[in-house]
């Protein structure tokens, strides 16, 4: 029997019936079960960071004896902004703030797919950046920033108003286990480069997927 699961069954654990007064505050019953639960599940919210596109990313945050969390964000329809038009262009979007402090970045995955409704056909550079990709470049790698997560990806050809897959793991990369100074960037974008297709008009590139990010508040 999960003692998670049935805290607000029975009766094993009868002080969290009662208020409890703390530092910052009266406890009610209801917020010490819930409190409880989060424990021992695993599942931390609190210091975990803010999801910045909440239409289109949701996300799950698990959090180790150690304080090593992993947060498992799952992007439908995600739009990265609108691709070029017979040029080379970088676009992303931002899904992601680490809280502020010093951060311990472990490493990050992706797996899913990149989709447009227009003519493109050209293969994309994608990676996961502290800061947003712009200008006239066709891969993401001349600005390190633009992957410092997660780089080195590229698509197939963006099928007409189909999908094109991207799997990728930064420890592959060498990205990862490093410090995010309290004073850098603690954003985080999804983004994508290349050399776009001449089309009647420039149209949004959107992702459908997971991303995973494996990191530690330090301080």
């Amino acid at each position: 029997m999960s003692v998670a699961s049935n805290l607000g069954r029975y009766n094993h654990f009868s002080e969290f019936n009662s208020p409890l007064v703390t530092n910052e505050g009266v406890l009610t019953p209801e917020e010490r079960k819930a409190l409880a639960m989060a424990n021992l599940s695993g599942d931390f919210t609190t210091g975990a960071g803010t999801v910045t596109t909440t239409t289109t990313t949701s996300v799950e945050h698990f959090k180790d004896p150690a304080g090593m969390r992993t947060s498992v964000f799952t992007l439908t329809a995600f739009s990265l902004g609108n691709g070029g038009d017979a040029a080379a262009l970088g676009i992303g979007a931002k899904f992601f703030d680490f809280p502020a402090g010093n951060i311990w970045f472990q490493d990050a995955s992706i797996n899913g797919t990149f989709g447009t409704a227009v003519l493109y056909t050209n293969v994309l550079d994608a990676g996961i950046g502290s800061v947003i990709a712009s200008g006239v470049v066709s891969v993401l790698g001349g600005t390190a920033t633009f992957e410092d997560f997660i780089g080195s990806l590229t698509t197939a050809a963006l099928p007409t108003a189909t999908v094109a897959g991207v799997s990728g793991l930064a420890a592959a990369d060498g990205i990862s286990n490093r410090l995010i100074a309290s004073a850098s960037a603690h954003t985080v974008h999804l983004n994508a480069a290349g050399t776009w297709t001449d089309i009647a008009a420039a149209g949004a590139v959107t992702f459908t997927g997971t991303i995973v990010l494996r990191w530690k508040l330090l301080a």
